[in-house]
């Protein structure tokens, strides 16, 4: 990364950074050069691993040249101001089929390792936006006439009620191209303009989920693998929607999975397949529910149980009556920190000690 420099900004370019992206990162496009897009960086906002991110994010080799933080906010102001209208404007029309906007999407959000993506309608446009570590990101945008056949299309293949716009839906659909396989939950809420639609993306390859390759720094991974080795205890996973906590629980399954011992997942849904591990899918419709299927695996002479989430106070004194029993308990919970799992806990109603 060369000295700080003020640059100029490649109108041509402008489109290859969304005005979120432009704004979130601080960057702008240079030129570019032989496959490489040249982006300028307020030298104050430059992370160590920034330049893998922006590479991962648009799709392509960057090079990033450092820049004055105040010139930075001028060109942005110039040419990626932030407001609705601009943003209508600047972002990606998508201008292919109808038809195959939705297999382009999908398989668009997978190669970007996007964890979600949120199609969403408004009075005179529709818009798609992908969830890419934890932070959404526009994508395209799309004409208002497309967006009754883009729901349609979503609600056929995942067996849902394409007359039903008044109440929420749920669905799952099995996505496969090019020898990839990616289970979709889809969800859908009605809108004032619109049903909004999100759809998670959940892989079934196991053969990336790695201990080594979540992002864990080395200090970390070392304690954290002398914790999942003690026999018994519980293992909570916190962190806001997107950032990894049930890809954490899956590479510590993966880790500790040994013929030796007895491992029991109750899950919603089950994102991966690991071979060796019993995988059971939550049902609470038939009385099945992460309090329920606890209970009977204590009873299947466990040593390792994994709880998709604590979500309630059965659940949570189950899992913490199975970890003070010899057993060691594995699950994730919704706080933004480790230390408010402790408030958290303690509001579900489990004593304090």
């Amino acid at each position: 990364m060369s000295a700080t420099t003020n640059y100029s900004i490649d109108e041509s370019l402008i489109t290859a950074l969304t005005p979120e992206q432009a704004w979130h990162y601080r960057v702008f496009p240079i030129k570019l050069i032989e496959g490489v897009l040249m982006l300028g960086i307020a030298d104050n906002n430059v992370g160590p691993a920034i330049e893998e991110e922006l590479e991962m994010i648009l799709g392509t080799s960057i090079k990033i040249e450092k820049s004055d933080p105040e010139h930075v906010n001028y060109l942005l102001e110039k040419h990626y101001n932030n407001n609705q209208s601009d943003s209508r404007t600047q972002n990606n029309y998508y201008t292919g089929n109808p038809d195959d906007f939705l297999p382009h999407l999908i398989k668009e959000a997978r190669d970007m390792k996007s964890s979600d993506i949120h199609i969403e309608a408004y009075e005179e446009f529709c818009r798609v936006r992908v969830r890419i570590d934890g932070i959404l990101l526009q994508r395209y945008l799309l004409e208002k006439e497309l967006y009754p056949a883009l729901i349609n299309k979503i609600k056929i293949i995942a067996h849902l009620d394409i007359a039903e716009k008044r109440l929420p839906q749920d669905g799952r659909i099995l996505f496969e191209k090019e020898n990839q396989k990616i289970d979709i939950r889809v969800s859908i809420i009605p809108t004032l303009y619109g049903e909004k639609i999100v759809l998670r993306l959940l892989s079934n390859d196991t053969v990336k989920v790695e201990l080594s390759a979540i992002g864990l720094t080395q200090f970390d991974r070392e304690n954290y693998l002398e914790g999942i080795k003690r026999p018994n205890g519980i293992i909570l996973i916190c962190g806001p929607t997107g950032s990894g906590k049930t890809t954490t629980l899956y590479a510590t399954l993966k880790t500790l999975n040994k013929d030796s011992r007895n491992i029991l997942t109750i899950e919603d849904p089950i994102e991966y397949t690991l071979e060796g591990i019993n995988q059971v899918q939550l049902k609470d419709n038939i009385g099945l529910s992460f309090a329920a299927a606890l209970r009977t695996f204590l009873r299947q002479d466990p040593d390792i149980i994994m709880v998709g989430e604590i979500r309630d106070k059965e659940t949570a004194d189950m899992a913490i009556r199975a970890a003070l029993t010899g057993h060691l308990v594995l699950s994730t919970i919704h706080t933004n920190s480790a230390w408010g799992i402790v408030s958290r806990l303690i509001d579900m109603g489990i004593p304090s000690f």
